[in-house]
């Protein structure tokens, strides 16, 4: 920030906090509600669009219009999500109780409950751990080489000798 910016804080009593990066899913208030409210709108309507339409695909124009939908339903007619957005995120009021659930759910891929691993990625440990481990590479011999001459091997004494 340069020093404009921090002059206007100051006279605004404002406290510019920045937010770690690659965590909006996380910390960043208008992700963690509303633009997954958006979203989850979106996906249901164009889930919706596609089958009363009975496409696999849409133009451009009909996904602006869903697109445009969305964000209506998501953003200007609730929003208090908004304001949710603050407090789940525990930013406002600053909570930390908040903020240490959310990091908790993060670590536990936003599971409520730590689930087994599903058979398939077990088969997989499996197959990596003790199918596919190769064994050392064998030891090179010195072996003598041959020279092949009108189909007869020759050795050195052969070669000696004529």
């Amino acid at each position: 920030m340069d020093a404009s910016i921090d002059a206007a804080a100051d006279t605004y009593v404002v406290r510019p906090v920045q937010l770690p990066p690659n965590s909006s899913h996380f910390y960043q208030p208008l992700e963690v509600a509303v633009f997954c409210a958006v979203k989850t709108i979106l996906k249901e309507q164009m889930y919706s669009f596609m089958i009363a339409a009975g496409k696999t695909s849409m133009s451009k124009k009909e996904a602006v219009q869903l697109a445009s939908t969305a964000w209506r339903m998501g953003i200007e007619e609730k929003p208090e999500n908004i304001a949710s957005g603050f407090e789940e995120a525990g930013i406002w009021p600053l909570s930390l109780p908040m903020m240490l659930r959310r990091l908790k759910n993060f670590k536990e891929n936003d599971s409520k409950a730590q689930q087994p691993l599903p058979s398939w990625l077990v088969t997989q440990q499996v197959i990596r751990s003790e199918i596919l481990v190769l064994p050392p590479a064998p030891e090179k011999k010195g072996r003598r080489k041959t020279v092949d001459a009108k189909r007869r091997l020759l050795t050195q004494d052969d070669l000696r000798n004529e």
